[in-house]
């Protein structure tokens, strides 16, 4: 059994222990079961990186970020690098933080959405790039801490499991982002925003 930060996980299982229904049947889950699913993976995934993600792959992820998209280097000229990873690390675990009151982090994430491309040029296909390669990060961070914790016929379910529950915070948080940073520029320009 997974446990840390209240997170409590049957990861042995075959399946994961994440795609039973409360009453034990498999049927496909609704998606108020299938959001609960993502969180609690989420918080899972992040207890096992909590405190360790700051140092080695924060800094592996943006040397991955830069060598795949070149073009993002750019934005970070002069940046103390040491500083930005805190800073990922820190919006990361806000978020994580906030799974169950996102309506709350909503108006930070859109304020820093409008700064983001006011100031760095951050445009909304540097967001899934981020989250391509936060997901990779991950989960090449996390193999060795799930080998632990997890059966070896269920480490590919819950790889999978993690990058798709991650891909939707960071798809949210992304979104959110560059739809306020899309209507501040329409706003400044009379245009309408497009996706």
């Amino acid at each position: 059994m997974g446990t840390d930060n209240g997170v409590q996980m049957d990861l042995r299982r075959n399946d994961g222990g994440i795609h039973k229904s409360p009453t034990g049947d498999t049927a496909p889950p609704g998606a108020a079961e299938i959001l609960e699913q993502r969180k609690e993976m989420i918080r899972f995934s992040w207890s096992l990186l909590d405190k360790e993600f700051n140092a080695g792959a924060a800094e592996s992820f943006y040397q991955t970020l830069f060598y795949r998209y070149p073009e993002v280097e750019a934005m970070f000229n002069g940046a103390d690098m040491g500083m930005q990873a805190k800073k990922l690390y820190d919006m990361l675990r806000v978020a994580v933080r906030f799974l169950d009151n996102m309506e709350h982090l909503l108006p930070s994430l859109r304020d820093m959405g409008v700064r983001h491309a006011r100031v760095y040029q951050v445009q909304r296909a540097h967001y899934s790039a981020v989250t391509t390669i936060f997901i990779e990060t991950i989960n090449n961070f996390l193999e060795a801490r799930l080998q632990s914790v997890v059966s070896p016929e269920s480490m590919s379910v819950i790889r999978v499991d993690i990058a798709a529950s991650w891909g939707w915070l960071l798809t949210l948080v992304g979104n959110t982002m560059a739809d306020a940073a899309d209507s501040d520029r329409c706003n400044a320009t009379g245009a309408t925003p497009t996706r």
